[in-house]
């Protein structure tokens, strides 16, 4: 397969234009000589996103939800998980939301992907919809799990370069506030197993810890007031008999992935390519239908308790709802 993304540390080349027909995620050293194959349509195009191209593509992003792809699929990378709450920090929450909030309140993103369709789960035909956010990350200052960090590093995660060029966290925030792409119910938010991903987000977003699990739910709603978590559409598909990671839940409904697992901008493309699978194979490509889930977090608040489970085994899997996402979310 030829690469799906541009060269590391490359974002958009010089020039590039992304309403082009095609984009070479080569080094454009002799266009006319490079084969067919290696062209790669635009719309299996990643586009990385570093600190010196942040504020260009977000604006990208801003007339790709204002053109009617606004269904938005996302996926984070971070630095594994390295604390858990105390019992007594329960109160009020469950253990799950707990060891989230902790692990995020003391850790920093590293990568944010997102994948970007129209309702019946088409790309735009004419410039690239997929984008990984590469954010500033310092091995040598910040904190990790170092399992975590080995696997990010083996699926071609360049730390080096995160520290050189990523991404401010404050910037991007700044930059998604005004973009359009939230605060409204006119674009849907799609996730997998995404209790870590929103409350990175709702950090980043409010500059602030994130807080208890109620006011977390409230915060999420103002912030991302349509949004499904496909892990929880799954569970609720009793012909579907799913149980496990991303990766197991795209083989079964034959979701393609294009890039690297472990990369933001990947997962996030097969996180889509997920839901429009369920939506057609299970709720007939009907919005309604498959709108009985929205705004259910699985593992969290309305869906801690999966639907066909009894409650004690559900209560039982709530802290490992995370780990199934990705071996190196393990807690």
């Amino acid at each position: 397969m030829p690469p799906t993304s541009s060269p590391a540390g490359g974002g958009y080349f010089k020039g590039y234009n992304p309403h082009a027909k095609e984009f070479y995620p080569t080094a454009p050293v002799d266009m006319l000589a490079q084969p067919v194959a290696d062209i790669t349509p635009l719309s299996e195009v990643i586009v990385e996103v570093w600190g010196d191209n942040l504020e260009e593509i977000m604006e990208d992003m801003s007339s790709l939800v204002h053109s009617g792809y606004n269904q938005v699929s996302m996926d984070t990378e971070f630095p594994g998980v390295v604390a858990h709450a105390s019992a007594k920090a329960y109160q009020g929450s469950s253990p799950a939301w707990q060891t989230i909030r902790v692990n995020v309140n003391i850790l920093k993103v590293i990568q944010i992907g997102l994948t970007f369709r129209d309702e019946q789960g088409n790309a735009p035909p004419d410039r690239a919809s997929i984008f990984q956010v590469n954010f500033k990350f310092d091995l040598e200052n910040d904190m990790y799990a170092v399992d975590s960090i080995n696997l990010l590093r083996n699926s071609g995660i360049d730390f080096d370069l995160l520290k050189q060029k990523g991404c401010d966290v404050s910037k991007f925030a700044e930059l998604l506030m005004s973009s359009g792409l939230i605060l409204t119910d006119e674009v849907t938010w799609i996730s997998f197993a995404s209790g870590y991903d929103f409350a990175y987000l709702i950090r980043l977003l409010t500059g602030q810890e994130v807080p208890d699990e109620r006011a977390f739910l409230e915060l999420l709603d103002i912030h991302f007031p349509s949004f499904y978590d496909t892990k929880h559409i799954a569970r609720c598909c009793d012909q579907l008999q799913y149980q496990g990671g991303l990766d197991g839940l795209a083989s079964l409904l034959d979701a393609r992935r294009v890039g690297k697992a472990h990369q933001a901008g990947s997962d996030s493309l097969v996180t889509s390519n997920v839901f429009f699978k369920l939506l057609d194979q299970y709720f007939h490509n009907s919005h309604t239908d498959i709108g009985t889930h929205r705004n259910i977090l699985s593992g969290l608040g309305s869906g801690a308790v999966a639907p066909h489970r009894p409650f004690e085994e559900a209560q039982g899997r709530v802290n490992s709802s995370e780990s199934e996402r990705e071996p190196h979310n393990l807690m």
